[in-house]
């Protein structure tokens, strides 16, 4: 039943065919766990670009958790237009809003805040080295 949610994710996120692919990737890392998994690259409907991600590991967790599950999204319709308003307001003064992300893990929130608020200034944090690195270039 797990891998049943986790195919019908992969297939909202990257598409039938790359949200195919991703799956089976994704089981054959978990039968062979590798100490320097291997990095793929995969379109997530809605970004501009391939996300890098690690097979295997709690990569595809983050992206899922941010894109498909709608983390960070408000559910209080009254909560969400005030920052909306909050951001327009900061904008319209020619203040550049600032969004911290710590604990950016492979950059999918900061993609996601980046999106939502593109006049915003976006900055990760991540102590990880390998997470770092494919956050630098998720972001880039």
């Amino acid at each position: 039943m797990r891998q049943l949610k986790t195919l019908r994710q992969m297939i909202v996120l990257f598409g039938m065919v790359n949200g195919a692919i991703a799956f089976l990737i994704r089981v054959r890392e978990h039968c062979v766990k590798s100490s320097h998994p291997i990095q793929r690259r995969m379109r997530v409907r809605g970004i501009p670009h391939p996300i890098a991600f690690r097979p295997g590991t709690s990569d595809w967790n983050a992206i899922a958790q941010v894109f498909d599950e709608q983390e960070y999204a408000i559910p209080s319709k009254e909560h969400d237009q005030s920052i909306d308003n909050f951001y327009e307001r900061c904008v319209a003064q020619g203040l550049r809003p600032l969004i911290i992300d710590c604990g950016g893990n492979i950059g999918a929130a900061s993609i996601w805040f980046a999106l939502r608020f593109p006049l915003a200034k976006v900055i990760a944090i991540e102590p990880e080295a390998l997470n770092c690195r494919l956050l630098s270039e998720n972001i880039a």
